[in-house]
């Protein structure tokens, strides 16, 4: 599946974004990226806290080939194999958080209506730790666990590109569910 950018310089939220645009035929495929959240939310309604253009804020808006449940978990499949080149070794905590070394690094959610789908995701990339501190969970970022700045384009396709090869694969994987879980596990 080819996914297409749409990029905001500043949004409420990208999520948010996506809910309001799921009704509109026109709107398929598409990634939608901030460079800044002023209104970013998690999973539970939580406001996710993020600085200008330091970290990867977006959300997969398109319409699967088959139900699943587990949109959000091969997104974060996706995440973890893309962290793992550079190379971290991040894990997975059920059922949506991406931690390195116990501390979050992502979260990921889903919301289905209809038969569309928002896949979001925040990712702390060049978040400091003097900005991390700020958050009032234990959290990190690649460039606090890298000690390297990181090209948030790069980052972004590379997570498409991620993305789009792993949905491909499980649309064609008969123990789809399965096979996913056990990459999580």
């Amino acid at each position: 599946m080819n996914f297409k950018k749409k990029i905001f310089t500043t949004i409420d939220s990208t999520h948010k974004w996506a809910m309001r645009s799921m009704n509109e035929s026109n709107i398929e495929n598409l990634f939608i990226i901030a460079h800044h959240q002023t209104d970013g939310i998690g999973r539970k309604g939580d406001k996710w806290i993020d600085y200008p253009n330091k970290n990867l804020l977006g959300t997969f808006l398109f319409t699967p080939r088959l139900e699943s449940s587990l949109f959000a978990q091969l997104l974060a499949l996706s995440t973890i194999k893309l962290i793992k080149k550079l190379p971290l070794n991040p894990s997975f905590k059920w059922p949506n958080d991406i931690l390195i070394n116990g501390k979050k690094i992502a979260g990921i959610m889903c919301y289905n209506k209809g038969d569309r789908v928002a896949v979001s995701i925040g990712l702390n990339i060049n978040t400091t730790e003097g900005e991390i501190r700020t958050i009032d969970i234990p959290a990190t970022s690649i460039y606090i666990e890298s000690n390297k700045i990181y090209n948030l384009e790069e980052i972004e396709n590379d997570l498409i590109n991620n993305f789009s090869f792993d949905l491909e694969q499980f649309y064609l994987d008969d123990k789809r569910e399965e096979h996913l879980l056990e990459c999580l596990a």
